[in-house]
């Protein structure tokens, strides 16, 4: 039996978008109510895991491992001293095999995790790591350049959105916004179903 077949019956697409929009609706509420990420480790990775999971079944074992890799390396610093080097330098060598394995069958997700995981280690004040492990949560399950598409066009809009906003309120334009990551996640989801999951 053909595994995509086996975890792809009909509605299993829109099933795991609407699970999916609902996670991020409440995200989103959290993060515009509060400022801050979600109340929980748990709501980010527990749905990490099961896409891990999915990719898996669909058979991308080099996409997976990426992600899981890239998560251990950036959880470094709360591992022992004596497991820390041992599980970076592991971490690092499975990113950089599995990225290898993984750019042929699907580039646009393998480049999408690298660039999103790299903002986290490197610019943690651009992109934090709930944000980022949400984004690669949403690659691990559409590693398509549709959604990188949607992605960016999101934040694009909800830039613009901001400079418009000073514009008119304060007469004046601000570059620098702190610009709430889950919700132009959420509508850049809704975006991509619109445009590319029909």
């Amino acid at each position: 039996m053909d595994i995509n077949s086996f975890i792809n019956p009909p509605g299993f697409t829109t099933g795991i978008l609407v699970v999916t929009l609902a996670w991020l609706g409440y995200l989103s509420w959290y993060d515009i109510q509060k400022g801050e990420r979600p109340p929980h480790a748990a709501w980010v990775l527990a749905p990490f895991v099961i896409a891990v999971a999915i990719r898996l079944l669909a058979g991308g074992y080099s996409l997976a491992a990426l992600a899981t890799a890239a998560l251990v390396v950036s959880n470094r610093k709360q591992m022992a001293e004596r497991c820390r080097r041992l599980a970076s330098g592991i971490g690092i060598a499975i990113v950089i095999l599995s990225t290898l394995a993984s750019l042929p069958s699907h580039p646009t997700g393998t480049l999408a995790m690298l660039a999103f995981w790299l903002s986290w280690e490197l610019a943690p004040e651009f992109i934090g790591g709930a944000d980022a492990l949400v984004s690669m949560t949403l690659f691990l399950l559409w590693p398509q350049y549709g959604l990188l598409i949607a992605i960016l066009a999101g934040h694009l809009l909800a830039t613009l959105g901001l400079l418009a906003w000073d514009g008119y309120r304060k007469r004046k334009l601000t570059l620098m916004h702190r610009i709430p990551g889950m919700p132009v996640l959420a509508v850049s989801v809704v975006f991509f179903a619109l445009l590319y999951l029909r």
